[in-house]
């Protein structure tokens, strides 16, 4: 299992995308993200979806992008709004924390970019898992075909649904993770 842009290194890991692939999509998708005009921000909350959806009503343009755990989401949306949402949430001392970044990910804000992405994808070659996979679109393993460009286009839109995935590992035994990046961030 991988988290959002390192769903692609696991897919590498699990024989769907050979290793010069895998880099390339990333390159790809990362140079495709830095045409976007409309920059973006992301929030990480602290809270159940329950008690920060009371939040969002007051908050336009803000989407779910990321349930790591039941109580740590993110979320992605106009840099104004995530301010915004940002004062309310510390007002009610619900704990929150600006992501370093300046695109709103996993968030429809980055449609103007899919069609590119899309036709990039349609030129590499997806196999099926030679070991199990989780999905972040679904949590749930993949299955045959499902891997494909379509699936990499609704990854990027949809919200990454880590804490389904992790659920998934826990729920079938025991499990040993390792967090492998820059930093430990989950």
């Amino acid at each position: 299992v991988g988290h959002s842009v390192g769903e692609f290194a696991a897919a590498v890991a699990a024989g769907v995308l050979d290793a010069n692939d895998g880099i390339e999509i990333v390159l790809e998708r990362g140079r495709l993200m830095e045409e976007l005009v409309d920059q973006g921000a992301m929030i990480a909350v602290r809270a159940p979806e329950n008690v920060v959806g009371t939040f969002l009503a007051d908050h336009t343009g803000l989407e779910l992008a990321a349930t790591n755990a039941s109580d740590r989401l993110v979320y992605s949306g106009p840099p104004s709004e995530v301010k915004s949402f940002e004062d309310a949430l510390r007002i009610a001392q619900i704990e929150c924390r600006r992501l370093p970044v300046d695109r709103a990910f996993h968030s429809t804000a980055i449609t103007p970019v899919i069609e590119p992405f899309r036709k990039f994808l349609e030129s590499r070659r997806f196999c099926e898992p030679a070991i199990p996979m989780l999905l972040n679109v679904s949590g749930d393993w993949a299955g045959d075909n499902e891997i494909s460009a379509e699936y990499w286009v609704e990854q990027a839109l949809s919200p990454v649904r880590f804490d389904r995935c992790v659920d998934r590992l826990i729920r079938q035994g025991p499990v040993i993770g390792l967090e492998v990046g820059p930093r430990p961030v989950l």
